[in-house]
């Protein structure tokens, strides 16, 4: 099955910009002392190009497509003051906020 996230955060309502920067485990969002992190939901070693996680026209959102077959996981965690992207390996512990 095909999925497909669109990720494009408004600051303040949307008043306020933001820059987004898109690293190997996902991409961080920053505005004015705010930070939102996607982190990605993938196989250990899997990259942001395996993920399918790409900036969206214009540089303010995320794209995310990705099709999983039976027993895969996958996936993108948004966290807030979340620091840098981290891989989450499904099953292995370890992911974001532990």
């Amino acid at each position: 099955m095909r999925f497909a996230i669109e990720i494009a955060p408004r600051f303040d309502y949307g008043r306020a910009p933001h820059a987004v920067e898109v690293c190997e485990a996902g991409a961080v969002f920053r505005s004015a002392g705010l930070e939102l992190t996607a982190h990605g939901i993938a196989p250990a070693g899997a990259s942001v190009k395996d993920l399918g996680i790409a900036a969206l026209p214009g540089g303010d959102g995320l794209r995310w497509t990705r099709t999983l077959r039976a027993g895969q996981s996958g996936g993108v965690v948004l966290e807030s003051a979340g620091g840098p992207p981290r891989l989450v390996t499904p099953g292995a512990g370890g992911g974001p906020g532990e």
